[in-house]
């Protein structure tokens, strides 16, 4: 996505604060496109916004304060058009306003998902704990079972002629109780 020729403009700063300016709405949703489109630039539009919209300020003020001594016609123009235009002013207040509230809304869903992630990998350790213990106690009893088969051998009784499994040197048989040998 971040590839595409219109996403990236779309996703563009100027495309941005132009749309900002002029359709705030707009503006805000391709904000939105951008800090979910692009990666590792979510708090860097963040910053870049509220940096903007602070700068505009100062200059707006600086103006103001350097315009009552200003005699030059081409300084004259652009403190009148600061003076002029009170756009500018919630423009600046908007960019800040959303850089904040950006900043704040992708710090708790970064939380969120990291708290998401840590819980998947807590679950995912208790299983692999649970099936290494499980695993753990079969070959246990396997092993008793590979040990019990090794030292275990056949005798017919002499007295029923019945087969039986011993792993003792001694024991009885099954059927007629009879001691073995």
């Amino acid at each position: 996505m971040p590839y595409n020729t219109l996403s990236k403009f779309f996703s563009s700063l100027p495309v941005i604060l132009i749309s900002l300016y002029f359709i705030p709405f707009l503006g805000v949703i391709l904000l939105l496109f951008r800090l979910f489109t692009r990666k590792n630039v979510n708090i860097k539009t963040c910053v870049f916004l509220i940096i903007l919209g602070i700068s505009v300020l100062i200059i707006k003020y600086g103006i103001n304060l350097l315009s009552k001594n200003i005699t030059n016609s081409v300084l004259l123009k652009v403190s009148n058009f600061f003076n002029n235009t009170p756009s500018i002013i919630s423009f600046s207040k908007l960019c800040i306003i959303m850089g904040v509230i950006l900043i704040i809304i992708s710090i708790i869903i970064q939380k969120i998902f990291d708290k998401g992630v840590d819980s998947i990998k807590k679950y995912i350790q208790n299983e692999e704990d649970k099936s290494y213990k499980i695993k753990k106690e079969n070959d246990l009893i396997m092993q008793e079972k590979r040990e019990k088969a090794k030292n275990t051998r056949n005798i017919v009784c002499k007295h029923c002629g019945a087969s039986n499994l011993v792993s003792e040197k001694v024991g009885k048989c099954k059927y007629c109780r009879q001691y073995l040998q």
